[in-house]
Parts: structure tokens; C-alpha cells; sequence
């Protein structure tokens, strides 16, 4: 209770806590006490708190978040802990691979909050993962050059309904902060990180 007074502090202890745990913690605290956590977790750690809740406090607290971060909540929770999809995150940080070195640097400062930027990954128009370059990798380019020109098209990625286990192997064997996670259609939908 007495972290209530600090939302964002919550976020952090409730990250970090065992959600079997949290859903004791929890259970005295009515939706609009708790909702202002939820809306400083991650979206996926947001997700696995809500699971193991009632269904009632559950939607109660979806219907006081914002829409989008509601929807992407609701996403996550689609698909089952274990797999690559259950344990994504979707706040990522992806460019266009037309861009340009300094617009890409620009568009990382303006971003923030977006989820462990180790690596930039590029996509095209229709959202495609087509490669991916370290943020050393960005700054050491002269300004003008397009991401196109700098990127390794031959990115390590994971399908969303990929075993959790089969990902940390993945991530230990290419010794990895961060892997993308794809779609059917190679379409970036998340990254899971160490």
C-alpha cells in the first residue's frame, strides 16, 4: 500500500516480483488503486501479472488503461507464457531501412521509452524485418547513409509461438541481448530480451 503513492516505483518492485505472489499482494486492492501500476509496466510484464488475476479485476483494470496500451496487453495475452509471443515485449524500436543515419539517431532520441535498444532493426514498408545493425554500428556511419547500406539482412529472429526455452538457447548460443520476434509473414511484431 505504500507504494501506491508512486506508480512508476510499483512498476518496478511488481516487475520483479513472483506473479503467483503479486496476485496475493493484490487481492485487497480494488482495480482503480491498481490500474496506475499497470500503466508503468511493460507490456508484457503487464500480461503476466493480469493472467494470473480474476477475470473480473482483469477487465476491470484493461478498461481503465489506455486503449493502445490495453490492445497490446490483450495481444500478449493471447498467447501462452511459454512461447516467444508470451514473453515479447512490444515497445521495440524499429526504422525503416530508407532512413538515414541521422534520422535514425534522431528517431532514437525522440523514442526514449522504447524497450532495451541494444539493436536497431530495419523493416520495410510493410513492416518486414529486413535487418538489423548495433547502435555502435549507427553512430560510427557518416550521417548520410541509408540503413539499407549498413544492416545485416541475414538477422536471427524467432516465430511467436516458439518454446520460451528454444529462445534462450537461441539468445545464449549467438550471445544475443535481444532477438526479434516475427510473425508468419516476417513481420515484426515484438523483441524478447534477456
Amino acid at each position: 500500500r505504500m507504494l501506491l503513492a508512486e506508480p512508476e516505483r510499483a512498476a518496478e518492485v511488481a516487475a520483479h516480483f513472483d506473479h503467483q505472489r503479486l496476485e496475493e499482494l493484490f487481492q485487497d486492492l480494488k482495480p482503480p488503486e491498481l490500474a496506475p501500476i499497470f500503466e508503468h509496466l511493460a507490456s508484457d510484464d503487464a500480461a503476466d501479472i493480469l493472467a494470473v488475476l480474476a477475470e473480473d479485476i482483469r477487465v476491470e483494470i484493461l478498461d481503465l488503461l489506455a486503449d493502445e496500451e490495453s490492445e497490446d496487453i490483450e495481444e500478449l495475452m493471447q498467447y501462452s507464457a511459454d512461447t516467444a509471443g508470451g514473453i515479447m515485449n512490444t515497445d521495440f524500436f524499429a526504422l525503416d531501412k530508407e532512413m538515414t543515419a541521422r534520422e535514425a539517431i534522431v528517431g532514437l532520441q525522440e523514442n526514449p521509452d522504447a524497450e532495451a535498444v541494444f539493436y536497431v532493426y530495419c523493416i520495410n514498408e510493410e513492416g518486414t524485418l529486413v535487418g538489423v545493425l548495433s547502435l555502435r554500428q549507427l553512430l560510427l556511419v557518416a550521417p548520410a547513409t541509408q540503413l539499407k547500406e549498413v544492416m545485416n539482412s541475414e538477422v536471427i529472429s524467432v516465430p511467436l509461438t516458439m518454446d520460451q526455452e528454444k529462445v534462450a538457447a537461441i539468445v545464449a548460443r549467438y550471445d544475443l541481448l535481444a532477438v526479434p520476434v516475427v510473425d508468419d509473414f516476417n513481420k515484426l511484431v515484438g523483441i524478447a530480451t534477456v
